[in-house]
């Protein structure tokens, strides 16, 4: 397909760079419902006291950023830090 007006940045490659449809593949590994917690030293807690385990992360300039899976209640809750969302975009793992 030719557009009128062509975009010089159209990359025709299924496989592009920036692919938001993988994103939404991995999305199958996390709880559906979540937690974003502003306090680090809580998702800290609680990954010390054994409440949390580690699903997926996260790696930019700002260092690693860590998805968590908490169970225990009625529904297994997705606990993340905000920062992870906030700047750096679709969920990768």
């Amino acid at each position: 397909m030719t557009p009128q007006y062509p975009n010089l940045e159209f990359d025709e490659d299924p496989d592009a760079i920036i692919r938001p449809k993988t994103a939404s593949e991995n999305l199958s590994a996390y709880p559906a419902r979540g937690v974003i917690c502003f306090f680090q030293d809580v998702i800290t807690n609680l990954l010390e006291a054994g409440k949390l385990r580690g699903i997926g992360q996260s790696r930019s300039e700002m260092g690693i950023h860590r998805v968590y899976e908490m169970t225990g209640y009625s529904q297994p809750l997705t606990i993340l830090h905000p920062v992870y969302r906030s700047t750096l975009g679709s969920i990768s793992s």
